[in-house]
């Protein structure tokens, strides 16, 4: 009779495995491998302003285009052939609106009316009104450039006022001129086309608008008064809201 017990199955398994793996010592493993490399160079956001032209007067352009004149080259008010105008009431030079270049430091790059030529670059402008009086109103016109390499889309300006009823800021634009209410945005193209308050703009391109301030009955003498604008652009195939787009920025 036959007592031997048979193996446990876990037993023969692990001597086929190991049988199995001596046999495969005596053959040669020839291989090789490929790889595929790749890279991703992004583009560059970028968007600057630049200054055009700053202009005093006493009344708002009507639609008929004439007197004071603003970029009405038949229409000039002071007569000195200059873009900026100086077209306070009986000729005066009471007041004095001037807007300042800054680049990315707070440092000027150039200021209108004194410069007489479109400055490019700066990341903000400082607009001031110095001995101003109730009527005075100035003017600034500035462009959104895109520096960057790809389309960007631009929010229109956001003003922040703390006092309007001292002075009145507001976004106006037209077809060579700042009309009230021309139009519902102030951004145009270079042709002074309406592209509306949110559009796209290339590289290389540029979209314009005109910033007013006026000085109403109401205003103290001898105060301050402050306001601010904030532009802001993201990239062309996202959406976001005007907030989302500042908290984004850098």
């Amino acid at each position: 009779m036959n007592t031997r017990k048979a193996l446990p199955i876990t037993t023969v398994l692990l001597i086929l495995a190991l049988a199995l793996a001596t046999v495969g010592v005596g053959y040669g493993l020839w291989s090789k491998t490929l790889f595929i490399y790749g890279t991703v160079e992004t583009g560059k956001l970028d968007v600057s302003l630049s200054l055009d032209e700053v202009d005093e007067g006493d009344e708002v352009l009507p639609p008929d285009g004439k007197n004071p004149g603003f970029w009405e080259e038949d229409n000039e008010c002071d007569g000195d052939s200059a873009d900026s105008d100086e077209c306070e009431v009986e000729g005066k030079h009471i007041a004095a609106c001037t807007a300042t270049l800054l680049d990315e430091d707070g440092e000027p790059i150039g200021e209108l009316p004194k410069g007489g030529i479109t400055f490019f670059g700066g990341q903000a402008i400082e607009i001031k009104i110095t001995n101003g009086y109730p009527s005075f109103h100035c003017w600034v016109q500035f462009n959104v450039f895109n520096e960057g390499t790809i389309p960007v889309r631009v929010y229109q300006p956001v003003i922040s006022n703390p006092d309007p009823t001292a002075v009145a800021v507001d976004l106006v634009s037209g077809y060579h001129g700042p009309f009230l209410g021309a139009d519902s945005s102030c951004y145009h193209d270079n042709s002074y086309r309406d592209v509306g308050p949110y559009p796209q703009v290339d590289g290389g391109d540029l979209v314009n608008c005109v910033i007013h301030a006026h000085v109403n009955q109401e205003a103290l003498q001898e105060a301050d008064y402050s306001f601010r604008a904030t532009v802001c652009a993201h990239q062309w195939n996202e959406e976001a809201s005007f907030e989302k787009c500042v908290a984004a920025a850098p």
